[in-house]
């Protein structure tokens, strides 16, 4: 499990300095719920670079990685941030200036966010180093 987290955060600090990919993930991880997460997973990656490029073209220059690249830093920025998603109930959860049922109702959804977020932090984890994922018991 320590190799696993000593790799994970290795590949997070190879994305993450000055990467836009990290920059979204942070966003997109933590600022939304997990139907609007997966849908801006189907398209985002290849309107950011189109619209990157054209952009770019308009002063004769072009991104120096592709779209798979992209997604690459993406997904193990997402990871990392999905790590982070817990956190937020611990931030949010103490809510005095609401009632106790709208804190109830805040809590559940941050609650299902952290659940999804991890699951398909796991999902992506396994898809790119299945390696990293223990077989048996820990």
């Amino acid at each position: 499990m320590k190799d696993m987290t000593r790799k994970m955060n290795n590949k997070a600090i190879e994305s993450h300095p000055g990467n836009p990919a990290f920059d979204l993930a942070r966003i997109i991880t933590l600022c939304t719920d997990a139907e609007v997460r997966r849908e801006l997973e189907t398209f985002i990656f290849d309107y950011y670079h189109e619209n990157l490029t054209n952009f770019m073209g308009a002063v004769g220059k072009h991104p120096d990685f592709k779209v798979e690249q992209f997604i690459t830093a993406y997904n193990y920025a997402m990871i990392n941030q999905a790590i982070m998603l817990p956190a937020l109930l611990t931030f949010f959860s103490s809510n005095h200036e609401v009632s106790e049922e709208i804190q109830e109702a805040r809590n559940a959804k941050l609650v299902l966010r952290s659940k999804l977020g991890l699951e398909d932090a796991v999902k992506k984890l396994e898809a790119m180093h299945p390696d990293w994922i223990p077989t048996t018991g820990a």
